[in-house]
């Protein structure tokens, strides 16, 4: 029993130096609370810094931040947005924040924007232009979340305000080059709708002009047939009319018999059948081709040669026709007697016009590569070396006006390259000039009209 005071106390003795201990341990409690006083501080002055910070961030955050009220009252803000707008922070208080709007035309979306953020608990985003201060204009785009004052018990809009004057010049830029480029889209469809146009029109007049040289060619042609036509009549009207005579000769000599009638009828008939032919040959090289068709090349070469038969007999003309048998071409038969005619036509003005003692002109046909060739050669002595690029070109002509049109050799090729896409050529040779016709061959043939 330990004694205190002079008085006895029950129990364990003190050592020196110990805290007094109570019945109700004091000490401990005491000791309690120092530590949670301790840990109080502590929480107190982290929460202090913490706040610090906050208030640091928010007030020198790179954007602007406001309070706003349900009437638009600026409740608070940051620098960064006192900075924007060019005011102090103190005069911002209790400002409507319609004082800083641009203009009247952005009140009504401003005030469309607080009526979305009281009826939703989204983020809601508007952009709207604010005034500065020297009376600069920006963009900017309020991004507003609606959150609940327990202070007052009303509902306040924390604001970010971003200036997106930058983004919307460039949008402004962008929008006024993509204008200027729909501008010269339209102005160069418009110019490439007129060019189009003018190359139709061009088109279609040369078109026209080309259906009339042909039909020049055509009336030409029909001019020199009906020459042909004269020169292969005048001997079988000739041998039909000694015939006649003869008739009457045998009747005045009293030897006129059964079978001499009969003889001088056939041979009228066949001289007669033989000018009907004639007329058949000049009627179907007149005809208007309709359709591509497959023709015997030989033969057509043959009838060609038939109607120019008379000028070059006058022209003591030689032809040498060298064709393989069977041997075929794809286009309009008509068309290519005409080409070959001019060029038939050509030669023969070409060795009467140089005097060629031995006038010859040798038609070669014959399949090449797998096309169809035909070539026309004479021993005029060739093309002059300056022209013979020209040749071809429309009213182009050495004849003189008086003897030559300059369409014939044009109209040549307009039909074999145009109408009927083969090629038509011209080279000198050693005693004379060549012209070469390349058709489509049989294989070539099929697989177009397979394609």
């Amino acid at each position: 029993m330990a004694q205190r005071n002079g008085k006895k106390v029950e129990g364990r003795a003190l050592s020196p130096g110990a805290p007094e201990e109570t019945p109700f341990g004091t000490g401990d409690h005491e000791a309690e609370l120092e530590t949670l006083t301790r840990h109080l501080r502590e929480t107190q002055r982290l929460l202090e810094e913490s706040r610090d910070r906050y208030a640091d961030l928010y007030d020198y955050a790179p954007l602007g931040y406001v309070t706003l009220t349900r009437n638009g009252l600026i409740r608070e803000s940051n620098s960064t947005f006192a900075r924007m707008v060019g005011h102090d922070q103190r005069f911002l208080m209790e400002t409507p924040f319609t004082g800083i709007l641009a203009s009247t035309s952005q009140l009504s979306p401003f005030l469309e924007h607080l009526g979305r953020c009281s009826r939703s608990h989204q983020r809601v985003v508007t952009e709207v232009r604010l005034r500065h201060k020297n009376g600069s204009e920006m963009d900017v785009e309020l991004s507003s979340t609606s959150v609940a004052d327990y202070r007052s018990r009303s509902t306040l809009y924390r604001t970010a305000v971003i200036d997106i004057s930058d983004r919307k010049r460039t949008e402004r830029e962008l929008q006024a080059v993509k204008e200027d480029l729909e501008t010269r889209v339209q102005e160069r469809t418009a110019e490439l709708s007129s060019e189009i146009e003018q190359r139709l029109k061009g088109a279609e007049e040369l078109r026209l002009q080309e259906k009339l040289l042909l039909q020049q060619s055509r009336m030409a042609a029909m001019g020199e047939m009906i020459g042909n036509i004269a020169h292969q009549w005048r001997q079988p009207l000739n041998g039909l009319g000694l015939m006649f005579q003869s008739l009457l000769m045998e009747y005045e000599m009293g030897s006129f018999t059964k079978e001499f009638l009969d003889e001088m009828v056939s041979h009228a008939m066949k001289v007669i059948a033989h000018m009907s032919r004639t007329i058949d040959d000049f009627r179907e090289f007149f005809k208007v081709d309709k359709a591509w068709v497959v023709f015997d090349l030989k033969r057509l070469l043959q009838i060609s040669l038939s109607m120019a038969e008379a000028g070059l007999r006058e022209q003591r003309v030689t032809v040498d026709l060298q064709c393989e048998e069977g041997l075929q071409a794809g286009g309009f038969p008509n068309e290519f007697s005409q080409a070959v005619l001019n060029l038939l036509t050509n030669a023969c003005d070409a060795l009467a016009e140089r005097q060629v003692p031995e006038p010859v002109i040798t038609i070669r046909a014959f399949s090449e590569l797998g096309r169809t060739v035909v070539t026309l050669a004479d021993n005029a002595g060739g093309i002059p070396a300056e022209i013979i690029k020209r040749i071809f070109d429309p009213y182009f002509t050495t004849k003189g006006d008086e003897k030559g049109t300059g369409i014939g050799l044009f109209m040549s090729k307009t039909i074999i390259e145009k109408n009927m896409h083969g090629s038509l050529t011209v080279r000198n040779t050693g005693q004379g000039a060549e012209f070469r016709i390349e058709l489509a061959g049989q294989t070539e043939r099929s697989e177009r009209d397979s394609g």
